[in-house]
């Protein structure tokens, strides 16, 4: 379906920005599989489990990552450390919602969803900062004109269905 939209778009356009419509698609189609990755191994932990707060859990620890940054190289790494952190902690609440208190992981993490977003609206109020020049960079680079975060995607994809196929997910 998607390259018979994109051979019409192409038809209609006379050929014009064809090759950007694709780099475009690969590069935002990055966060939409790197999640599916995610959530493919949350449900095959067994039955009735999905995270439902994955949304707000990236809205929040992406306003922290660039708060942390604050448009600055030399914070890259820490802003992406800081992300992660968020991303844990949000996690662990979650994991104590189903395991502790027996909350079924649907309601938890949707129930957590609404929280977390509440918190990002409040954290994020206001918040206007441009990334960083070289993270910027980072993921806009190309290789003959293919984004690498869409490279880098195919090969942590790749590794996923190795996990699943090798280890006691699959």
């Amino acid at each position: 379906g998607a390259l018979l939209m994109w051979l019409a778009t192409i038809a209609f356009t006379g050929g014009y920005g064809g090759g950007g419509m694709i780099t475009a698609a690969l590069s935002l189609a990055v966060f939409t599989v790197i999640v599916g990755v995610g959530q493919m191994f949350v449900i095959t932990l067994g039955p009735g489990n999905v995270d439902l707060s994955l949304p707000a859990n990236i809205g929040l620890a992406s306003a922290v990552a660039m708060k942390v940054m604050d448009g600055n190289d030399a914070m890259i790494a820490v802003g992406l450390l800081a992300a992660l952190a968020c991303g844990m902690a949000i996690g662990a609440v979650n994991y104590l919602l189903i395991w502790a208190l027996r909350i079924p992981p649907i309601i938890a993490t949707l129930s957590a969803s609404f929280v977390i977003q509440s918190v990002d609206i409040s954290y994020g109020r206001g918040l206007q900062i441009k990334p960083p020049p070289g993270f910027a960079d980072f993921t806009n680079w190309q290789v003959f004109g293919i984004p690498v975060l869409a490279i880098l995607t195919v090969l942590f994809t790749i590794g996923a269905g190795i996990v699943l196929q090798r280890m006691i997910y699959g």
